[in-house]
């Protein structure tokens, strides 16, 4: 009896791991690009697009820019200034901070925006911006 009961909590204990882990698996964020957002449809996902701040950032309630970049702009050790930003695939962020922004958020950064896709706008839940090799980081 005793031995039943040990393997059935076995059971329970294995069946209860692999279902955490099936949940986790699925809510990752996956990290993409612009050129992403505008050739797939990524509506209504929560994503991490990552390029660069092409634009003038506009600040208020609301804070709305421009994140260009391609898929060959994902590699890290690639420098910025080897892109043609105007001929990379762009996509419009909207972000509304619960406080402060961070001052590095100006046009010519990288930037990594966590938020979700609807209508090929990214509605930012999270911006993180490189300030000269360091991130800076504004949740809301």
């Amino acid at each position: 009896m005793r031995r039943q009961t040990t393997l059935v909590l076995g059971v329970l204990v294995i069946v209860f791991l692999g279902g955490v882990m099936m949940t986790s698996i699925g809510s990752t964020t996956q990290k993409i690009t612009p050129q992403d957002v505008a050739e797939d449809d990524f509506g209504g996902e929560v994503v991490k697009v990552e390029g660069v701040i092409n634009s003038e950032v506009r600040m208020g309630d609301t804070i709305t820019f421009q994140l260009a970049g391609n898929r060959s702009m994902a590699n890290e050790s690639v420098a910025k200034s080897d892109f043609d930003l105007d001929k990379a695939a762009h996509v419009q962020v909207v972000y509304e901070p619960q406080g402060s922004t961070p001052a590095t958020l100006q046009e010519g950064r990288r930037a990594i925006v966590t938020g979700e896709v609807r209508d090929g706008v990214v509605y930012a839940n999270q911006v993180t911006v490189d300030a000269h090799g360091s991130q800076s980081s504004e949740s809301s």
